[in-house]
């Protein structure tokens, strides 16, 4: 896997990079049906960024939503995001995949 932070190719069985010594957070891995889910049922209110650890883009997409100029965008965002969970390109925010 990829650190996320400074790009490094990493050795799955490690708990931090060893280029820039982040740690990873693999002590629960995220399932992949329950984010499909709550991109399905809640994705406009970030539910599933929520869930996979992006909470900055979690946070703009509800007020995104909240927004009756930028709603639209958000569901374009949400449909983006669907699909990448679906085609399995959606990562945590620590970069790990998703457990099928």
């Amino acid at each position: 896997m990829y650190c996320s932070y400074c790009g490094h190719l990493c050795p799955d069985n490690v708990l931090s990079c060893p280029n820039c010594g982040r740690q990873f957070c693999l002590t629960l891995e995220k399932n992949w049906l329950v984010t499909l889910l709550l991109c399905l049922c809640f994705g406009c209110f970030g539910a599933h960024r929520f869930f996979t650890g992006k909470h900055g883009s979690a946070i703009a997409q509800l007020l995104m939503t909240l927004s009756v100029v930028l709603c639209w965008v958000t569901a374009i965002w949400v449909f983006v995001d669907f699909i990448m969970i679906c085609a399995g390109s959606f990562r945590c925010a620590d970069g790990t995949e998703l457990r099928k």
